[in-house]
């Protein structure tokens, strides 16, 4: 196997120091400064440090490592997979070890393979950069994309400058694409965590033309928080991982809105009003594309083109009340000449029935004449009604009254008639 040589950094600092103290080992010492230059570049290629810890994998022979840590602060000690413990004051020849106040470089040729360990006071944005014939080549994204784009992006693979084999790699490796804030308080997104957008792929589904060419293809959708990124390409294998790094990009709030301005009455539509940002879009240049959906579930299909005089005002029937829902997608061109495809976020409105109109005065006058023409029924079927309870009430009384009289008529007779005998 060709030998491969890999320089890893680890990095931990958000502000470092110009000048430091005299070296502190009793090897041959290196210039100082050298790693703060390593420190302040930005290779494309980087072993993952989860944490403090690394692993080194077979197609490492050589190795040099920054590790940046709080000012003051002892230096970091190294352990080995086999739990071996590397010092500044202690660890074999063949390692240079230099440190300062806030840094330690070392350098080990033939490292031993497997996870290392870093104990130290580490900065806790520690990464490990690194420089490798094993290479991820992917397309180069926009400087400036829109929440909600679709991309589609393609990449490939080299060991030591040529291609490798796919019949050998594609079944093992696994392809992803990170966006990783640089959390510049200036932007949005700071302190966001880093969100996978993508799996490359190389089997001839979804956006990849042709299976096992050796291009892998990923479908990029930029529904992220608006902001400064930088695009991270993490690719893995049972034998080693890798991360590739790409120049930061910044994400922009898709230029479109929607308003809808509600029909105050049914025999009116409802307004749709689409406004393009003149600044970031040529407007004449626009194809927009979706569906509204209505609250019964029917559908009305939307076919804008600006380029052929069609109005980013749509009439929406009113005749139905609820939820609407509007989905479109954009098809413009930015205003550097870039085309580009975005989903726009999903608007709703509601309708609801309206109103019925105030009543005229002549209805209020109808309606006033029948209240009282009501009241006035009601007065009279009171009357009635007492009447009918009086009467029944002589009744009553009478029948009450014949009783009791035939009942004494009844006892005269029966006590005469006793006396007698």
């Amino acid at each position: 196997m060709a030998r491969f040589s890999l320089t890893c950094f680890i990095t931990a600092a958000l502000a470092v120091f110009l000048a430091i103290a005299p070296a502190m080992a009793n090897d041959t010492p290196q210039n100082p400064t050298r790693a703060f230059q390593l420190a302040e570049a930005t290779p494309d290629n980087q072993l993952p440090l989860l944490g403090d810890r690394f692993r080194i994998d077979s197609a490492v022979d050589e190795i040099s490592m920054v590790f940046f840590r709080d000012y003051g602060t002892q230096p970091v000690v190294l352990i080995l997979p086999d739990g071996t413990k590397w010092y500044h004051s202690r660890h074999p020849e063949h390692v240079q070890w230099e440190s300062g106040p806030d840094f330690d470089q070392v350098r080990i040729e033939q490292p031993m393979r497997g996870p290392w360990q870093i104990s130290g006071a580490l900065r806790p944005e520690s990464r490990v950069m690194i420089t490798s014939d094993i290479q991820f080549h992917a397309d180069s994204l926009p400087p400036v994309v829109f929440a909600g784009e679709t991309l589609r992006i393609t990449g490939t693979f080299t060991e030591a400058g040529e291609p490798i084999p796919q019949r050998d790699f594609r079944s093992v490796i696994t392809t992803r694409l990170f966006l990783v804030s640089t959390n510049n308080p200036e932007y949005e997104n700071f302190g966001v965590p880093p969100r996978e957008l993508a799996e490359f792929r190389d089997d001839g589904r979804g956006m990849d033309a042709r299976a096992r060419d050796g291009i892998f293809t990923g479908e990029i959708d930029f529904n992220v928080t608006p902001g400064e990124y930088i695009p991270s390409y993490r690719a893995e294998t049972p034998l080693f991982r890798r991360n590739y790094e790409q120049d930061p990009i910044v994400v922009k709030s898709l230029p479109v809105t929607l308003h809808v301005e509600a029909g105050p009455r049914e025999e009116q539509p409802h307004m749709l009003e689409i406004s393009l940002s003149e600044d970031q879009l040529q407007v004449d240049d626009v194809i927009i594309r979706g569906d509204i959906e209505y609250p019964n579930g029917e559908v009305q299909r939307l076919d804008i083109r600006t380029r052929q005089g069609d109005s980013l005002r749509q009439r929406i029937p009113n005749y139905v009340f609820g939820t609407f829902a509007i989905n479109l997608e954009i098809f413009a061109t930015a205003r550097d000449g870039r085309e580009f495809a975005a989903q726009v976020p999903t608007y709703e409105f509601s309708a609801r029935r309206p109103e019925p109109p105030p009543p005229t005065e002549q209805e209020l006058a109808q309606q006033r004449s029948a209240e009282r023409q009501a009241q006035q029924q009601q007065r009279i079927e009171a009357e009635k009604q007492e009447i009918r309870q009086r009467r029944t009430l002589i009744i009553l009384v009478i029948a009450f009254n014949g009783v009791l009289v035939l009942a004494w008529i009844g006892y005269l007779w029966w006590r005469q008639r006793k006396l007698k005998k």
